[in-house]
């Protein structure tokens, strides 16, 4: 467990950047699909898509922003679980 910790302790730059990565990549999706619109925007990253839901969409335009909203949402959420672990792991009380 050391191994893991020490590692994202080192390369949490690392893992920021791939963090806004995703991020903007999440953005760009959302506001090519929903537009400008910053309420829709905020919204898609809380909203989850069933499979059932996504296959029966005719439209294959939407089926496909549904499952990378579901795959970039989850891929969000891991990373901020990721850095929320590693920085309160890591934390040092002399930090302060």
């Amino acid at each position: 467990m050391d191994t893991f910790i020490v590692f994202f302790k080192i390369h949490l730059f690392n893992i920021l950047i791939a963090g806004a990565v995703l991020l903007c990549l999440k953005l760009t999706v959302s506001i090519l699909h929903k537009g400008f619109s910053f309420t829709k925007v905020f919204l898609s990253f809380f909203i989850y898509y069933d499979k059932i839901e996504i296959e029966s969409i005719g439209n294959r335009k939407r089926a496909a922003y549904m499952w990378w909203n579901n795959v970039l949402n989850f891929s969000i959420y891991i990373w901020l679980l990721l850095i929320a672990f590693t920085l309160i792991v890591t934390i040092d009380s002399t930090d302060f």
